[in-house]
């Protein structure tokens, strides 16, 4: 059988249930019956926009917090191997780097914060989800203070 890759795409190839070999650009060639594509990954650089949330600060302050993650896959059989959804993965490390950082902060520090905060979380991204072989270039967070006894809840 042949499978066709296409430009900014690799496909992982196993051989009877077994990583064989992540196939790049072009017409491959396999064994039906004892090899199998297990999947196809989008090698090209993506920008996914996450849901706002609502976080607390150190000093009780709450923040609606909207961020913007640039990234790509780099290393596609970590990206197919490591994590069940690296997009998802992704969005997750997000929340939890921004959510710890401004734990930290007070509220009036993590407004004015923002180029430090945003270097910070792509550089707890760029660790943890390079082992996932993902690349992270870009973080960009928008953030709204709550106020009191306001029901601004942006989370759609």
């Amino acid at each position: 059988m042949i499978v066709n890759v296409r430009r900014g795409e690799a496909a992982i190839l196993e051989r009877l249930g077994r990583f064989q070999a992540v196939l790049r650009e072009g017409r491959h060639y396999y064994v039906p019956l004892v090899d199998k594509v297990r999947a196809r990954v989008d090698l090209k650089k993506r920008t996914v926009a996450f849901h706002p949330q609502r976080v607390e600060t150190a000093d009780h302050g709450v923040l609606t917090v909207a961020a913007k993650v640039t990234f790509q896959v780099s290393d596609p059989k970590s990206a197919v191997y490591q994590v069940g959804n690296y997009s998802y993965g992704v969005e997750q490390l997000t929340a939890t780097a921004v959510r710890a950082a401004l734990d930290r902060m007070s509220l009036e520090e993590a407004v004015m914060s923002g180029d430090p905060l945003e270097s910070e979380v792509l550089g707890v991204l760029q660790e943890a989800a390079g082992r996932w072989g993902i690349r992270t270039t870009r973080v960009e967070l928008r953030m709204t203070p709550v106020h009191p006894g306001e029901n601004n809840d942006n989370t759609e």
